[in-house]
């Protein structure tokens, strides 16, 4: 008889034993590990986390957690994090330009990146330029309607300044005249202005 319980109390031990050595490994296995955040920093970090837990952690300068902010919060659940706390470098995401398209695209560009991009026909970009900033892009890239031109003029006698091939609404030319030779204005030089893809008043030099 004395056999008999020295055994089954052998049996009750062991049984205890594996059902709490079962427990533990299970504990092991809802606990989530947490060393580090690359490019941020955890407050108050322990190399354990129980599930249920919750982690506050921070991003560096120029870094955003998954939630596009400076900070991100995770969730430890049956041994894993929800999301994973990560720090991105913060970058600028591809625009969408009107009547235009944007040169080498991609997905993602860095801080500090000038946007380079072109426009259809019969449209000019935007004097402004579109930077990336750790805001985003410093303004939207736009495609304005081409206003309606004046070419460089053949101007005979003349010494023209300034020369382009193209002269927005507006723009003044001026030129001079030639020894022997005056402005439609009496003058020895002259000034014209670009109205509607015509110069106003016709630049020319006529013998004294």
């Amino acid at each position: 008889m004395r056999t008999f319980f020295r055994t089954l109390l052998i049996l009750v031990l062991h049984a205890t034993y594996c059902t709490l050595d079962s427990i533990r490994d299970k504990d092991d296995l809802e606990v989530c590990i947490l060393s580090s955040v690359t490019n941020g920093s955890v407050p108050n970090a322990k190399d354990k986390y129980l599930s249920g837990e919750i982690v506050l952690y921070s991003c560096e300068a120029d870094y955003i957690s998954v939630t596009g902010l400076q900070w991100g919060a995770s969730h430890c659940k049956s041994g894993q994090w929800h999301p994973v706390p990560q720090c991105n470098k913060k970058t600028c995401k591809l625009l969408s330009i009107p009547n235009g398209w944007t040169k080498n695209a991609k997905f993602a560009y860095d801080i500090g990146t000038t946007l380079e991009y072109e426009c259809y026909e019969n449209f000019i970009p935007a004097k402004e330029k579109s930077v990336c900033t750790t805001d985003g892009w410093s303004s939207q890239p736009l495609c304005q309607v081409k206003p309606k031109v004046c070419t460089l003029p053949d101007v005979a006698h003349a010494y023209l300044f300034n020369k382009r091939n193209e002269y927005f609404p507006e723009e003044i030319l001026y030129f001079t005249c030639k020894t022997g030779y005056k402005s439609n204005t009496g003058r020895w030089w002259g000034g014209v202005q670009c109205k509607s893809e015509e110069w106003q008043p016709t630049p020319e030099c006529i013998g004294k």
